[in-house]
């Protein structure tokens, strides 16, 4: 079964996942976390589950940035490629094979939609046909359906 939580930008789609996630108290993946330094927001934590570990996901580009060749950026973020291989690392177990634990990913985007990102462990959870949470701005929903050739989701709209 796949779940995709869909809304606008800071709809809330994190927050409900989170929330879904320590009510039903099963499953593994990260969450995307709202990070402030000094009260101003400067990027996003990941938060693995089940154990609510955070790591740094991405911050804010700023004019001064120097930008490497390995850097991946989207929008107004620099990522740190060394989350996703963290993140990837941990939920192998639970992707390589049809499993009853459900994996949890926040949020699926236009990063993804690069094969970058979120993609190699999506790729594998959809293979695996392990129960599957995600997030997806509603403006990038018909792009991920049609590029992980996902049919018949439960969408849950925010």
């Amino acid at each position: 079964m796949i779940t995709i939580v869909t809304g606008p930008e800071n709809s809330g789609k994190s927050s409900f996942l989170e929330n879904w996630f320590d009510q039903s108290e099963q499953g593994v993946g990260a969450i995307s976390v709202k990070r402030y330094k000094r009260g101003v927001f400067s990027g996003y934590n990941l938060m693995q589950l089940p154990d609510k570990e955070l790591i740094p996901l991405n911050c804010l580009v700023k004019e001064n940035d120097q930008i490497g060749p390995e850097s991946l950026i989207c929008g107004h973020f620099i990522f740190y490629p060394a989350s996703f291989v963290w993140l990837e690392d941990r939920l192998q177990p639970y992707v390589r094979e049809t499993s009853d634990c459900p994996v949890w990913l926040d949020e699926i985007g236009k990063l993804e939609l690069q094969r970058k990102g979120f993609d190699s462990v999506l790729r594998k959870a959809l293979r695996s046909n392990c129960e599957l949470r995600f997030a997806v701005r509603e403006n990038l929903l018909d792009d991920i359906l049609d590029e992980y050739g996902i049919q018949d989701p439960k969408i849950i709209r925010l």
